[in-house]
C-alpha cells in the first residue's frame, strides 16, 4: 500500500512495484513476507509500461484529453535510440556501403519516422519490418551480455526491447544489412514501400464486412501503451486485432465521478444492429472514448431509441 506518492501517479502494466513510478519508494524489503508480490525476478519494466510511465511522469497536471491520449498512446519506447544507432551506422559508412534503392528508401522511412505507430504512418510499418530483420540476426553474443540465457544477438535485442532496456550493441553493418530484407518484405507483400500502418493492421468484428485501420498494438519490439494483440490473416500480409484492451476506461474522481469508456468492437451482439461495430468505427480507429451515463440519467435518456414497458399481471 502507498498513500499520496510524491510523483502524483502510479501505473501498473503487470510490473514490479519497483517500477510503478519513477524513483519508486517501494522496496523489496517491504515485501519480505510475500516476495512473489514484488516480482523481483523481473526488476525492470517492459516496453509498454516504460512508455506509460514516461508519459505520466512528464505531466504535472493531467487533463482529461491528455489522459485519453495516454490510454491510446501509439509511441514506441526507445525507438529513438534505435534510430540513433541506425543513423550512426549509416554515417560511419560515409556512403561506402552499397545499398539497393529500396534499402535506401527504407533507411529514410525509418530515420524520418516520428516514433508513433499511428494509422497513417508509413515509417512505423517499415520500422516494424526492419526490427523483425534485426531480431533475426544469428550472431552469438559474449556470455556476459546474454539475457535470460539467450546467446543469439537478434533475440537479445528483442528481449532488451521487451524489457524496456536500452538497445544492446549491434554492429552497424548488421543494422544496415537488415534494411534489405525489410524492404523486400514490404515490396513482396504490397508492391510498394510506403505502406500505412493502418493498411497492415486492422480491426474487424466477426460477422461484419467492415474493417478499420488501427494504430498502436502489442508487437515484438513495438509494444505501445495501447495494447492490441494481432493475428496474421490468410493473405499473409495484414494483421487483425483479436485481443488486448477489452474495456478501456478513464475515471475522473470528481463529485459525482465522471467516466469515459470504449467497448470494442461494439455493444450489441446482433449483426443487424447499428451498435454491432460502431465503437470500432467511431472510437477505436480514432483512439477516442465515449462518456458513460451511470450517474447522469437525463443525458442517458437523450439517447433512447425505443422503449418497452413490462407490466405484471395481477
Amino acid at each position: 500500500q502507498i498513500a499520496n506518492p510524491p510523483q502524483g501517479y502510479m501505473q501498473n502494466c503487470n510490473v514490479s512495484p519497483a517500477v510503478m513510478m519513477v524513483d519508486s519508494p517501494l522496496r523489496k524489503e517491504g515485501f519480505a513476507a510475500r516476495p512473489y508480490l514484488f516480482n523481483e525476478g523481473l526488476p525492470y519494466l517492459h516496453q509498454r509500461a516504460a512508455q506509460t510511465r514516461a508519459e505520466l511522469d512528464g505531466e504535472t497536471r493531467l487533463t482529461l484529453a491528455r489522459a485519453i491520449e495516454i490510454a491510446h498512446s501509439t509511441v514506441v519506447y526507445n525507438a529513438d535510440a534505435w534510430q540513433a544507432r541506425l543513423r550512426q551506422a549509416w554515417e560511419a559508412e560515409a556512403g561506402g556501403r552499397k545499398l539497393s534503392d529500396d534499402a535506401r528508401a527504407a533507411l529514410k522511412l525509418v530515420l524520418d519516422w516520428n516514433r508513433r505507430a499511428d494509422e497513417s504512418s508509413t515509417g512505423a510499418t517499415m520500422y516494424q519490418a526492419w526490427k523483425d530483420a534485426v531480431y533475426a540476426i544469428p550472431d552469438e553474443v559474449p556470455e556476459t551480455k546474454r539475457i535470460r540465457g539467450e546467446s543469439r544477438l537478434g533475440e537479445v535485442a528483442r528481449l532488451h526491447d521487451r524489457g524496456g532496456l536500452e538497445p544492446p550493441e549491434v554492429p552497424g553493418p548488421r543494422l544496415l544489412e537488415a534494411l534489405e530484407p525489410a524492404a523486400k518484405r514490404l515490396r513482396d507483400d504490397w508492391g510498394r514501400l510506403d505502406v500505412a500502418f493502418g493498411d497492415a493492421f486492422r480491426i474487424q468484428r466477426d460477422g461484419s464486412p467492415r474493417s478499420f485501420p488501427i494504430g498502436g498494438g502489442s508487437l515484438p519490439g513495438m509494444a505501445k501503451p495501447r495494447a492490441v494483440s494481432f493475428r496474421q490473416q490468410p493473405d499473409k500480409r495484414t494483421q487483425r486485432g483479436v485481443g488486448g484492451q477489452t474495456a478501456t476506461q478513464i475515471v475522473v474522481l470528481t463529485k459525482p465521478p465522471r467516466s469515459y469508456s470504449l467497448l470494442p468492437l461494439g455493444e450489441s451482439d446482433d449483426p443487424t444492429s447499428p451498435h454491432f461495430d460502431d465503437q470500432a468505427e467511431r472510437l477505436m480507429q480514432k483512439r477516442d472514448l465515449k462518456p458513460t451515463y451511470f450517474l447522469r440519467k437525463d443525458e442517458l435518456l437523450e439517447h433512447v431509441t425505443s422503449t418497452t414497458v413490462l407490466e405484471r399481471r395481477r
